[in-house]
């Protein structure tokens, strides 16, 4: 049996077979059944998809509700100090927050004193919207260098945004590490990463290295918030020579800590001297701006507070 015409009519003999005019439209009959069962096999793995990523968060935010507990529960009151870069984010994360420990929250816009978390642990500061996290990290480091918290916590107003996996896993990870009752094994230094006892192979070390430092590393634009942000230009580049310029003493450490999430003790960040800490900061003092040097920071923050070997 032959199957009446498709949506195009059947065409004279001399359209051809590679005109324009033949689309691929088949006549009735033909592929229904083939598209209803790729439409429904798309639905069902996205569904599949979906439902294994909000598992996926859930769990990420049950631990961290876990590591908050044991904060609370066996940790000194303000041994860390917790040191948020927040903008226009939802306070929610003071949720997945220890109420025994202080908390700095630096927000870089306006916003009504109605909407501001109100808890005795936490202060908030208002700071212009100079560059991005790294500002505001640098600008806690210098301002309370003499009164830091044994262990200090920095991180992103968004690390819980669901939307944004990866960042509530590297929150997560450096959680872990901060409430973890052996934490001397990570002297000092919280990062996403794990280091392997492979690492302490040297030539496996140096592997590890090359895939997390790219030393010419130089950037332009990012991508951000859906749109592209032009960068300003660092005034040494790349990433290599800006290292070595501000931290001579210091060597490439092998782990990263993305999305500006990480933690470092006091003894660490105070390897850095504070003017070193003051040159750096005043290089971000300009309002909506993105700094190229900034990315540098991102990529360094391992490498700039690791504890020395002596």
């Amino acid at each position: 049996m032959v199957p009446s015409n498709g949506l195009e009519p059947l065409l004279p003999k001399r359209a051809r077979i590679l005109s324009p005019l033949c689309l691929p439209i088949p006549p009735r009959g033909h592929n229904d059944n083939l598209y209803y069962f790729d439409y429904f096999f798309k639905l069902v793995i996205k569904q599949i998809v979906n439902k294994c990523f909000n598992i996926s968060y859930k769990f990420n935010l049950l631990l961290i509700k876990f590591y908050k507990w044991k904060i609370e529960k066996f940790f000194k009151k303000n041994l860390i100090h917790f040191i948020i870069s927040h903008y226009d984010e939802n306070f929610n994360y003071i949720n997945f927050l220890p109420k025994n420990q202080k908390i700095y929250i630096y927000i870089k816009k306006k916003i009504k004193s109605k909407n501001l978390p109100k808890q005795e642990n936490i202060k908030i500061i208002f700071l212009p919207n100079y560059g991005r996290e790294y500002q505001t990290y640098l600008y806690h480091i210098k301002s309370n260098y003499y009164k830091l918290a044994n262990i200090n916590f920095f991180t992103i107003g968004s690390f819980c945004n669901q939307k944004q996996m990866q960042k509530l896993k590297n929150f997560r990870k450096v959680y872990g590490k901060i409430s973890d009752i052996f934490r001397k094994k990570y002297k000092g230094l919280y990062t996403s990463e794990y280091d392997s006892v492979f690492y302490k192979i040297k030539y496996l070390k140096d592997l590890k290295l090359k895939k997390t430092i790219n030393k010419n590393f130089v950037i332009e634009k990012h991508f951000h918030r859906k749109k592209i942000i032009y960068l300003k230009k660092a005034k040494i580049r790349p990433m290599d020579k800006w290292f070595k310029y501000y931290f001579k003493k210091k060597s490439y450490y092998h782990l990263s800590s993305m999305n500006g999430i990480f933690g470092a003790n006091k003894k660490n960040i105070l390897q850095i001297p504070k003017k070193k800490i003051d040159i750096i900061e005043i290089e971000y003092r300009k309002k909506n701006i993105s700094y190229e040097s900034g990315h540098y920071l991102e990529r360094l923050y391992p490498s700039v507070f690791h504890k020395c070997q002596n």
